[in-house]
């Protein structure tokens, strides 16, 4: 098999990804292959588990209640976790957080299409992008 081809690169992220399904399955584990690529003679590719808990928050949600004090002088606040806004005309959720994330670290759900986005900490009890005002 040549390895310097993408082609073959892709189709053995594939084959390493089902054959390692049912070892995380047996485990509770998801399995996530990202970024195969040539290395040298062989090839390289990154492979994540995160335990599966049907209990556990979502990472974003996570972020959100362990970095909220960072974002508070904003006006930032716990209670705005999980609530309804307008935004450019659609009804959204807060879901989370991305504390990285510079300008767009808010993450929102599109309540009708459930397509997720990143918006400003300009949302929170001021003026939305659109000029309108918005508050979460």
């Amino acid at each position: 098999m040549n390895l310097a081809d993408k082609t073959n690169l892709r189709l053995l992220r594939a084959a390493i990804e089902t054959a390692l399904e049912s070892v995380a399955e047996h485990h509770g584990l998801k399995l996530k292959t990202a970024g195969i690529r040539f290395e040298g003679d062989g090839a390289a590719c990154k492979i994540t588990l995160d335990v599966q808990n049907r209990d556990a928050k979502p990472k974003e949600e996570r972020d959100f209640e362990k970095y909220l004090h960072f974002f508070e002088h904003e006006g930032l606040k716990a209670e705005h976790l999980h609530q309804s806004f307008t935004f450019n005309g659609n009804t959204v959720e807060l879901i989370g957080l991305r504390p990285n994330a510079g300008r767009f670290p808010l993450i929102v759900r599109n309540n009708t299409t459930g397509k997720r986005i990143c918006v400003g900490l300009s949302l929170v009890g001021k003026k939305g992008t659109n000029g309108q005002p918005t508050t979460l």
